[in-house]
């Protein structure tokens, strides 16, 4: 072993540490345990680096050979500013990693990724990428999927078979609708959909029933499915800036819900069943269309935040009088 920065090193990772500072011109910072810090920074445990932040200051960045010598790597993630053209297929000898953080630049997703057998966090953005492989399917270990800020219209069949699945962002993309095995994702908790072109969901979202947190804000949903009724475990609902008439009345039926973002749609009533939510805490119902809330509100008891600013009251509702005595923000200006 050799000591670098006051940590103790294999020979062969103090020599990939000390290349790289001589190719990047920075010294790592050492960090006291795995976490995303924009930087060049490592973890070391036992001698052996298991966590790798990558920066360099160059272009066209060239992904660093020196780092598929780093044989228990479990973390790579390389800083925003960085944008390769490929993945190089040695990544292969990176078979302990578990998490990956990287932005491309292509028209193709990375495939040599899906030969990672123990990978579980993958965070990639491939700006030009219309699409999905089949296969992805190869994922067996992945918890966590982010792709962000590419250019997807559409998501293959496998996404289904993704069963170890629980979180899941397709922010910033194309997508113009799910494919029905999407339901299959039955230990999702976390689904980001945000700023896509989604004009429905499939049937099968009924089935995401472990699912606890939902985006759907920015896209071109006209109505949701009753459904919806069926995801007793959603604690956050986002579905503003939509083009939603009404709410379906199954709406009540999320006994788990505690925060819901409506604003920015077209509705012009909300249903009355949503009185029946007992740990509801925020409404945000903003820029739509209602003249009138439902006179059960007030038996909210859980409820501390409500907005409806811009929308069509010609007075002050009772209700409204009523949740401010009782110390809930409303924020009511048309």
């Amino acid at each position: 072993m050799r000591e670098y920065n006051g940590v103790k090193l294999e020979d062969e990772d103090y020599s990939v540490i000390t290349s790289l500072e001589k190719l990047t011109g920075f010294e790592p910072e050492i960090l006291k345990y795995p976490e995303y810090v924009e930087n060049f920074a490592i973890f070391v445990e036992n001698g052996r680096i298991l966590y790798l932040e990558y920066y360099i200051d160059e272009f066209p960045p060239k992904f660093p050979s020196e780092i598929f010598k780093l044989k228990h790597l479990k973390g790579l993630s390389f800083h925003y500013d960085i944008i390769f053209t490929e993945i190089p297929k040695r990544i292969e000898n990176l078979s302990l990693l578990e998490s990956l953080n990287a932005r491309l630049h292509s028209k193709e997703f990375p495939e040599v990724l899906t030969t990672l057998p123990k990978l579980k966090e993958l965070r990639l953005s491939v700006f030009d990428m219309t699409e999905l492989p089949e296969s992805i399917r190869n994922f067996k270990s992945l918890i966590s999927l982010d792709l962000y800020c590419s250019s997807l219209y559409s998501l293959p069949k496998s996404i289904g078979e993704l069963k170890s699945l629980k979180e899941l962002s397709l922010r910033d993309n194309k997508l113009t609708s799910l494919p029905e095995l999407f339901g299959n994702l039955k230990k999702i908790k976390y689904i980001d959909l945000r700023y896509n072109q989604l004009t429905t969901l499939p049937d099968t979202f009924g089935n995401l029933t472990s699912i606890e947190t939902l985006n759907l804000n920015g896209n071109q949903l006209t109505e949701l499915s009753d459904s919806i009724g069926v995801l007793k475990n959603l604690k956050d609902l986002d579905i503003s800036h939509n083009h939603l008439n009404c709410l379906p009345d199954r709406i009540g039926d999320l006994i788990s819900l505690e925060n819901i973002d409506i604003s920015n749609n077209k509705l012009t009533n909300i249903p009355d069943t949503i009185c029946k939510l007992d740990k509801l805490n925020r409404i945000t119902a903003s820029n739509n269309e209602l003249s009138s809330i439902p006179n059960c509100i007030g038996s909210l008891k859980s409820l501390r935040f409500f907005s409806l600013t811009n929308n069509k009251f010609t007075k002050i509702p009772e209700q409204v009088k009523m949740l401010k005595k009782r110390g809930v923000n409303v924020s009511l200006r048309n």
